[in-house]
């Protein structure tokens, strides 16, 4: 019963209409009003913005959708603020997106909102001003990166994911006169498998209705 009352209150937080609030009353477009340095020191609001399907290690009372939640993400009028959440935390971590749309289908760019070259990430001063928050060896920005790109694979936003998840990689590598790796291996590893990999293959049940709605095949 408890549950279900959560992600009723999260269904309310998210839907653009509702103006619902969080376990401790905070509005979703009041989290994505907050400064840079209120999210970096805040740790209990990217729980609500990207919930996953199981539960937050690192802060209790935090939404778990199950199945009939996803669907319901995946199927109502939440898109735009996903899309909203999406790319206020981008701006943080330093980057923007893009849509641009041809005939056939639609591509998403990430790119740093300065323009740099990848190989001047981590050398040129512009480059560790705008990626400070996470252009580090290790840091717990890199467990939400994780979280955000898990989530819009969950909710449906796949194309979103591979863009930002390559973003995140072409910035974080090891490149000529950086000594070592920017970024740590496992994180970078990381993010390519919740970016790229089935949804069942987190060993979630359910959750293959998805990946077959987002394109991927399976063989018996």
């Amino acid at each position: 019963m408890a549950q279900n009352k959560q992600l009723q209150t999260l269904k309310l937080f998210y839907h653009p209409f509702n103006a619902g609030e969080d376990y401790k009353g905070r509005r979703f477009d009041t989290i994505l009003g907050w400064s840079d340095d209120e999210l970096e020191k805040t740790h209990d609001y990217i729980q609500w913005l990207f919930p996953l399907a199981e539960e937050s290690r690192a802060v209790k009372n935090s939404p778990v959708v199950d199945v009939d939640t996803i669907r319901w993400f995946r199927q109502s009028g939440t898109v735009p603020n996903m899309i909203l959440a999406l790319k206020r935390m981008l701006w943080f971590y330093g980057f923007e997106i893009r849509w641009s749309e041809d005939t056939t289908e639609v591509e998403v760019e990430v790119e740093p909102k300065i323009k740099i070259e990848p190989k001047e990430a981590f050398t040129n001063g512009t480059g560790r001003k705008i990626f400070h928050r996470w252009l580090k060896p290790h840091d717990h920005n890199h467990a939400r990166i994780t979280r955000i790109l898990r989530s819009l694979r969950l909710f449906g936003f796949y194309a979103e994911a591979l863009a930002v998840n390559q973003a995140f990689q072409t910035y974080a590598q090891t490149y000529p006169g950086v000594a070592k790796a920017v970024v740590n291996k496992a994180s970078r590893d990381i993010w390519e498998q919740v970016a790229t990999y089935a949804l069942s293959a987190w060993g979630h049940n359910g959750l293959k209705e998805f990946d077959l709605e987002d394109g991927f095949t399976f063989t018996q």
